[in-house]
């Protein structure tokens, strides 16, 4: 697992004026919405802050979250689709024996 840039996590705290603490609590909320990686997840949050998240990651995890807010499957679990449980079921006709 990826460390959290700790720059980062001081920004993402100071430009909501919380502890630390309470900022990691706001990450670990974006990993369960989006299944992304703890790291990914703080670049995530500090970008819906408006925080320039350039200096703190690199090109590769850019591109991760890039590909993650297009649809694709970049840092983020894929699950494969349901099967449908609504099938019609068959039913047996009584027939009257008289």
């Amino acid at each position: 697992m990826a460390k959290i840039d700790q720059d980062l996590l001081k920004a993402i705290a100071d430009k909501q004026n919380i502890v630390l603490r309470a900022a990691y609590h706001q990450i670990t909320k974006v990993v369960h919405e989006t299944f992304l990686e703890r790291d990914l997840a703080a670049l995530v949050l500090a970008g819906r802050l408006r925080i320039n998240i350039n200096k703190y990651s690199k090109p590769e995890q850019r591109e991760q979250i890039r590909r993650y807010l297009a649809g694709g499957s970049g840092g983020r679990a894929v699950f494969p689709p349901q099967a449908s449980t609504s099938a019609p079921a068959t039913r047996l006709e009584l027939r009257s024996t008289a």
